[in-house]
């Protein structure tokens, strides 16, 4: 059986996510066909850097205010549709050798 590769999202793909989710009613493709479980044998795909996680938090708000949602709605969209399938790790600066992270 071939594995998923794992994809890494940022803060954009995450508010895009939820924002389709709030719009449609149900999860788009990309969090839709993830894997909810953490583990290797099940194909986690999806993974963000917390900091990208954060970001993305602060903008549920200025989504409930764009659909006409209680903020309490997308967030339950966000730990319904987001939480399970993304997951959030700790990167630092220096963990990554590119020169476009600083």
């Amino acid at each position: 059986m071939l594995m998923p590769p794992p994809v890494v999202v940022d803060a954009d793909v995450l508010i895009r996510n939820v924002d389709y989710a709030a719009r449609k009613g149900y999860a788009g493709a990309l969090t839709g066909q993830a894997s909810r479980n953490y583990t290797l044998t099940t194909g986690v795909v999806l993974f963000a850097a917390a900091e990208a996680g954060g970001e993305a938090i602060c903008h549920l708000s200025d989504i409930a205010c764009r659909r006409g949602l209680e903020l309490s709605v997308v967030q339950a969209i966000w730990n319904d549709y987001i939480v399970p399938t993304v997951r959030f790790v700790d990167v630092q600066e220096a963990d990554v050798d590119d020169p476009r992270i600083a």
